[in-house]
C-alpha cells in the first residue's frame, strides 16, 4: 500500500469525518506526551532529591525511598493512564483505518506500532467508543 505524508495539501482533502478521527488521535498523542513528561519530570526530581539527601536505592532497602521500585510506585498513576490512552489510540486508529485513512504513512506506522490492522473491518463487525459494550453485529 502506498502511503502519503500528512501534509496540509493532504488534510484539505479530508472529509469532516476523517478530520475529526485525526483530531482525535492528535489529543491523545497530546496527554500521552504530557504523562510521558510528568513522569520523565518527576523521575529527575526524584534522583536529584536521593542524590541531595544521600539516599540511594538499594537491593536491601532500608526505607520505601530506598526501594529500587519507588519511582514505579510514585508514578503508578500516570502509567495507568498512559496505559488507558493506549487502548484509546488503538479504537482511535481502528477507526481511522475504516473512515479511509489507511493510506497516511503516519496511520500506517502507528498501527504497526499498536497491533492494529490497517484493513477496514467489515461494516457490521466495526465498533468505537460509544459502543464497546454492544456485541458485534453479523450481517444478514
Amino acid at each position: 500500500m502506498e502511503s502519503a505524508q500528512l501534509s496540509d495539501e493532504v488534510i484539505s482533502k479530508l472529509s469532516d469525518e476523517q478530520l475529526t478521527v485525526l483530531q482525535d488521535l492528535g489529543e491523545l498523542a497530546a496527554k500521552k506526551l504530557k504523562l510521558a513528561s510528568l513522569i520523565e519530570q518527576f523521575t529527575q526530581q526524584v534522583t536529584s532529591s536521593q542524590k541531595t539527601m544521600g539516599f540511594q536505592t538499594k537491593d536491601d532497602p532500608s526505607g520505601l525511598h530506598e526501594d529500587p521500585e519507588v519511582l514505579s510506585l510514585v508514578t503508578i498513576k500516570e502509567r495507568y493512564k498512559i496505559t488507558n490512552l493506549s487502548e484509546q489510540i488503538r479504537r482511535t486508529l481502528r477507526r481511522a483505518v475504516d473512515v479511509g485513512l489507511g493510506n497516511l504513512a503516519i496511520i500506517q506506522r502507528q498501527c504497526q506500532i499498536y497491533s492494529v490492522e490497517c484493513t477496514p473491518a467489515p461494516e457490521g463487525e466495526r465498533r468505537y467508543f460509544s459502543d464497546m459494550q454492544r456485541p458485534p453485529t453479523t450481517p444478514s
